[in-house]
C-alpha cells in the first residue's frame, strides 16, 4: 500500500529534495508552500505528475494553519509521516529586530509547526501508527550569534521533539528531528563566499552539506530501518 508523506516548505532546497527522495522511494506526497505557485504548477504538471499534490498556506498567521490542517486531514486522513521543513531566518542583531519580525517568525518555525502537528497527530494515534520529523538546525542546538531569534525557534522545535516523543511513544509514534548545519540552498546563497569557506573551515568535513544529504537522512527516519530511533536530535552538521 502506498504511503502518504506531508512535507511542509516543499519548494525550498531541503524541501525539494525531501519531495524527490520520498516520491522515487514509492511515497505520494502533500507539499505546503507558500507563494511559489509557479514552480508547484509545473511540478504538478510534470516531474510529480499523480505522485503529488500542492497546497499553498501562509504559516505566519496560526490561524491559516490550522485550517490548512483541517483540510489536509479531511482529505488525505491517512498521513505516514509529517515532515515539518517550512522556516525562515532572520540575520542581524537581536536589539534591531522588532516585535512584528519575533512574531513572524516564531509563528513560522514553532507554533505553525505545533498546530500542524497537534492537528495530524490525532490520524496517527488512532491508527497506533505514524511518524513525525522536524527539520531544526544547530543554531537551535547551540546558539547563534545574529540569529537569536531564529536560534530560540528552533531550540523551542527541539524540545518539542523531545517532549512529544515521549508522550506519542505509547501510541507507535516516532518523533524526531535533525540538527543542520550549513547546507548549500537558496536561503542561504545570502551569504559571502569568503563567510562560508571559514566556517567549513572549522567543521571536520570541511565542506557545506547538500540538501539531498538531508533528504537521505529524513528518509531513513521515516523508514522502518529507524523504528528503534525516537525523541532524538540528530546531527547533519559536517563535524561542527
Amino acid at each position: 500500500m502506498q504511503k502518504t508523506a506531508l512535507i511542509t516548505g516543499i519548494t525550498g532546497g531541503i524541501g525539494s529534495a525531501l519531495l524527490q527522495k520520498f516520491t522515487e522511494n514509492g511515497y505520494f506526497v502533500i507539499g505546503q508552500f507558500y507563494r511559489n505557485y509557479e514552480k508547484t504548477e509545473k511540478w504538478e504538471n510534470t516531474n510529480f505528475c499523480g505522485k503529488a499534490q500542492f497546497f499553498q498556506c501562509d504559516f505566519s498567521d496560526i490561524n491559516n494553519t490550522f485550517s490548512f490542517a483541517e483540510k489536509i486531514n479531511g482529505t488525505y486522513p491517512e498521513i505516514d509521516c509529517l515532515i515539518n521543513n517550512a522556516g525562515i531566518s532572520y540575520n542581524g542583531v537581536f536589539q534591531d529586530s522588532d516585535n512584528a519580525l519575533l512574531n513572524r517568525i516564531t509563528a513560522v518555525n514553532l507554533l505553525s509547526p505545533m498546530v500542524l502537528t497537534r492537528e495530524i497527530m490525532k490520524g496517527m494515534i488512532s491508527r497506533k501508527k505514524g511518524v513525525i520529523l522536524n527539520i531544526s538546525s544547530i543554531w537551535g542546538t547551540y546558539g547563534g550569534s545574529c540569529e537569536v531569534a531564529y536560534s530560540a525557534t528552533k531550540g523551542g522545535l527541539e524540545s518539542f521533539t523531545k517532549a512529544l516523543s515521549r508522550e506519542l511513544g505509547p501510541s507507535g509514534i516516532r518523533v524526531n528531528s535533525l540538527s543542520c548545519g550549513f547546507i548549500d540552498t537558496p536561503m542561504n546563497s545570502r551569504f559571502e563566499k569568503s563567510d562560508v569557506e571559514n566556517f567549513c573551515s572549522s567543521l571536520s568535513l570541511g565542506r557545506t552539506g547538500t540538501p539531498e544529504e538531508i533528504a537521505d537522512a529524513a528518509y531513513f527516519l521515516c523508514s522502518e530501518q529507524s523504528s528503534y530511533i525516537t525523541g532524538q536530535i540528530i546531527g547533519i552538521d559536517g563535524g561542527f
